[in-house]
């Protein structure tokens, strides 16, 4: 697709003509893909390091003692969760509603 906007520009080569028009709506949109993309990219980034540091946090200073063991897996367990269970139930709630919702 991106081939035939670049054959049009070369065959139709008029400021404010249909092909010009239509290649800036596409590369609009696909800066605008690009951004949401970057943006969604670095929150998942920092969800994971903030999960990742409260793991070290747990580990290093709530539950540092050889005998808090049985504690720190229940932390580790219920952190984990947290962040887990958000996107195992919310995933598919989330693609349905997507799916039978127009825009």
């Amino acid at each position: 697709m991106t081939h035939w906007i670049c054959w049009a520009l070369v065959f139709d080569w008029r400021p404010g003509g249909p092909a010009v028009q239509w290649l800036t709506l596409l590369s609009t949109a696909s800066a605008h893909l690009s951004l949401c993309g970057l943006q969604q990219s670095l929150s998942v980034i920092g969800s994971g390091m903030t999960g990742f540091a409260l793991n070290v946090y747990l580990a290093q200073v709530l539950y540092c003692a050889p005998e808090q063991r049985a504690e720190l897996a229940l932390a580790f367990t219920l952190l984990n969760l947290g962040f887990t269970i958000p996107f195992v139930i919310g995933g598919p709630v989330a693609g349905a509603w997507a799916d039978r919702h127009n825009r």
